[in-house]
């Protein structure tokens, strides 16, 4: 019996990463139930290129950069 499978991704401004990341989560043989992807404040260009994913991914906005370990933080709160 497999439980549930959450990605979290913590995300900085990395637009030039995410796809390479997403397209590796995609072709996973057990597909996760959830994708969430953590804007960290990013800058709003860099914020917006996270939309194209959508609804395939989940995206939760930080009010502030807050690192890595506070993003990946608010991923598991979010589920």
């Amino acid at each position: 019996m497999v439980g549930r499978i959450s990605v979290i991704i913590p995300y900085y401004n990395r637009a030039r990463f995410i796809d390479d990341c997403l397209a590796s989560v995609f072709a996973q043989s057990w597909a996760p139930d959830e994708i969430i992807v953590v804007d960290d404040a990013s800058d709003r260009a860099e914020r917006r290129y996270l939309d194209r994913f959508l609804p395939r991914v989940r995206i939760v906005d930080q009010p502030r950069n807050l690192g890595v370990s506070a993003a990946r933080n608010a991923g598991v709160r979010a589920r």
